[in-house]
């Protein structure tokens, strides 16, 4: 009795689920403040980096939570670093010529691991018999 029960249950839930049809959808959002954000790519790294998060996000129309603020500060940074090697630099060129690719700290900790594992071996080796 139980497996009968079980086996109808099983099969009316199927049946169930195989008839359940459902359609996705989504709404498309054009920018409304895009003059804003061409406005904004024409502007000098000089006149970005003085700017703080707050004034950037009232010139780009967009909200920045903390974590656009840290990263905004952080490409401020950069860019400082950047603009003294070119001083006309726009917001636009700048992200089309890319900041410059540099080793992160992950890497740089791979590195020194490989060394710290190789090295030992290399040494044990090199001793011999």
């Amino acid at each position: 009795m139980k497996k009968i029960t079980f086996l109808l249950s099983l099969i009316s839930l199927l049946s169930i689920t195989g008839l359940n049809q459902t359609y996705g959808f989504s709404i498309v959002r054009h920018p409304t403040n895009s003059d804003r954000y061409e406005a904004a790519k024409s502007l000098n790294i000089t006149s970005i980096i003085q700017l703080s998060a707050k004034q950037f996000s009232e010139l780009t129309g967009k909200k920045m939570n903390m974590w656009d603020k840290v990263s905004f500060s952080i490409i401020k940074i950069k860019m400082k670093h950047d603009l003294k090697k070119n001083s006309n630099l726009t917001l636009n060129d700048y992200y089309d010529n890319g900041p410059k690719k540099r080793w992160g700290t992950v890497t740089w900790i791979l590195v020194i691991l490989l060394a710290l594992l190789i090295i030992p071996i290399l040494v044990i080796f090199s001793l011999g018999p």
